[in-house]
């Protein structure tokens, strides 16, 4: 008995290696190093998902360990640790594949190089009192209350016909908005020599602006994203600071455990100190967060049987999900993610009570699409997609401001939700940072703001 479990360790802890390897030697590979390149963001959420989630579950004996094996034996995650391997793999060689391919968006190019960054300074208020209304309708609507610390940080949602809402519109306002402007505001600062306090102050209020909703409303994701996609423009620009780069881990990491501690008083009626106290490593290890490999076992066993095959339909959510719910009360789900607490987790009773739900990454949406046959396909795919996408949006960087804003916006975005998300969802982020900064771009271009 002894053997097996030690066997499966092994096999387990090797697959988790090669995985999180994979990424990170492919990138070594290139030159120069660039440490925000996409394999990068690849291997972070491999690394918590696969390699730490792992070490987490060989290793530890908290009760989360159980929870996150939904009380099923260690031997069971084997597959989703192999599928894991396979398909990062299978993703860093597609990316290799597509080396020397790039689209050139000629209407894109023309639009982002006609920024015109004073009449854009001219309208900071303007956008400032619009991403306030947007705060406002977003708690209105979820119906925010103050009733202690605790409630401070809570997830909001609204329900439509049973189905989540993400109340698309005023999240666009009091979240995208913002973040779309700050990184515009730190492309400026870092292209030009001459910095104004102007310029610093609005950094500083659209940044508070841009982590404001996401920690209210409890999207970790979302506060990352803030941070690292101003890091990757600076980087982008002239090469980030290691200390700045550790400061805003350091702050990364400190919210995410404030806002996990919040949830914890609001869940549990604990106090703050004691919640992150009994926290430890949970936070970053002891979820189905990133690419997980749990997750991705307990999806490889239920589908067909309780998720059928969708066939590429979960990739074409793109296209109807501009639609409000509001409009379309009917609309299909664009993430998967209820369905799978509901289907694989039974936990039906407590997405009513709570919300939220459990996406698939792309490795577990890629197998329940095209089974473990058009698997490898799909991952080979993908890591072309993912290289064309690197190599047209760097060309754009090069070439202005915005196109440095939008190559900041979608990369990170794109390849971490991609790893922890839903494909749709990460495309409909990458459209929506793109389409904000373009939108950005063509209101300074009238002339009337002279």
């Amino acid at each position: 008995m002894a053997s097996d479990s030690f066997r499966v360790a092994a096999v387990l802890v090797l697959c988790a290696s090669v995985s999180l390897a994979a990424p990170v030697f492919t990138v070594m590979s290139q030159r120069p190093y660039d440490v925000f390149h996409p394999l990068n963001f690849v291997a972070l959420s491999l690394f918590f998902g696969v390699f730490g989630r792992t070490l987490f579950i060989l290793t530890s004996d908290s009760p989360t360990v159980a929870d996150i094996l939904d009380h099923r034996p260690l031997v069971t995650i084997v597959p989703g640790a192999v599928l894991s391997m396979v398909g990062s793999l299978l993703l860093c060689t597609g990316f290799l594949s597509a080396s020397g391919i790039y689209v050139r968006p000629r209407t894109l190019a023309s639009i982002v190089e006609q920024f015109h960054e004073k009449r854009f300074m001219i309208l900071l208020p303007l956008f400032f009192a619009i991403c306030i209304v947007g705060v406002y309708f977003f708690l209105k609507a979820t119906g925010f209350e103050y009733s202690g610390i605790g409630s401070i940080s809570a997830k909001r949602r609204v329900l439509i016909n049973d189905v989540e809402s993400s109340m698309g519109y005023p999240r666009l306002l009091a979240q995208d908005v913002p973040r779309a402007i700050l990184l515009l505001l730190t492309a400026i600062w870092c292209v030009n020599h001459r910095r104004t306090t102007a310029l610093a102050v609005a950094i500083a209020a659209f940044g508070a602006l841009a982590v404001a909703l996401p920690f209210v409303a409890s999207s970790r994701g979302n506060v990352i994203f803030a941070v690292i996609t101003v890091c990757v423009v600076i980087n982008r620009a002239r090469g980030i600071n290691l200390t700045a780069l550790a400061l805003a881990v350091g702050l990364s990491i400190t919210v995410i455990f404030g806002m996990l501690a919040l949830r914890r008083v609001n869940t549990r009626g604990a106090s703050v100190s004691e919640s992150i106290v009994e926290m430890g490593f949970e936070p970053l290890f002891g979820n189905h967060s990133f690419a997980d490999v749990t997750k991705l076992a307990h999806i490889y066993d239920a589908v067909p049987e309780l998720i059928n095959y969708k066939y590429g339909e979960s990739f074409i959510g793109v296209l109807y999900a501009p639609v409000p719910r509001v409009w379309w009360p009917d609309k299909p789900a664009i993430a998967m993610g209820r369905e799978i607490t509901e289907k694989i987790y039974n936990r039906g009773l407590d997405l009513k009570e709570r919300g939220g739900g459990t996406p698939p990454g792309i490795f577990a949406e890629s197998l329940i699409n095209f089974s473990v046959y058009g698997f490898p396909v799909a991952l080979l795919a993908i890591g072309a997609i993912l290289r064309v996408l690197y190599n047209s949006l760097a060309l754009l960087s090069q070439q202005s401001i915005a196109g440095l804003a939008i190559y900041g916006g979608v990369i990170p975005t794109f390849c971490l939700s991609m790893m922890s998300g839903d494909f749709t969802r990460a495309l409909v982020q990458s459209l929506t940072v793109t389409g904000i900064i373009v939108g950005l771009c063509l209101l300074t271009r009238l002339k009337f703001l002279n």
